[in-house]
């Protein structure tokens, strides 16, 4: 499979613990995860994943348009849609965010990591969806507790 382009790559540490993705109109609350096993977890518009913590070093955050690099593991897929055509990438607090152009409609969204338990990397997938494709589930789900169900069901190939 063809490589994407990487878009937005953000080097820093965390200190909420989260990368955070969000359309550019108004923002839902960030997500509330009780479930501390959970890399990732959605609300509304609203896509927040696990990171290392910033007492650990640092961590890195990126937004691809298309296939990110195959030896990543997928953690949470579904699908995303933005009126405007980008997302901000920032932190819990926003106090770091930049914005990504992937272009106005329904993505594929694939959250993929470098490890399982407080990734070192994060990539958020975008994957234009076309017309005719039965959709994934919507973002609006909670939180991933079974990875290894979620990854057999929408992160294979």
């Amino acid at each position: 499979m063809d490589q994407g382009q990487r878009l937005l790559s953000i080097r820093r540490e965390w200190p909420g613990e989260l990368a955070v993705i969000t359309d550019l109109g108004p923002r839902s609350a960030i997500p509330d995860e009780s479930d501390q096993a959970a890399l990732a977890t959605a609300s509304g518009d609203i896509i927040a994943a696990a990171l290392r913590h910033e007492r650990d070093g640092t961590a890195v955050a990126e937004v691809w348009q298309g296939p990110a690099p195959d030896d990543l593991t997928c953690a949470y897929a579904c699908q995303f849609h933005t009126a405007g055509g980008a997302v901000i990438l920032g932190d819990a607090h926003y106090e770091e965010q930049a914005v990504a152009r992937i272009g106005a409609g329904t993505h594929r969204l694939r959250i993929l990591t470098n490890e399982t338990e407080r990734p070192g990397l994060v990539a958020f997938e975008f994957t234009p969806q076309p017309r005719g494709v039965l959709p994934l589930v919507p973002c609006r789900s909670r939180g991933v507790r079974d990875r290894a169900t979620l990854r057999s069901r929408v992160c294979g190939p």
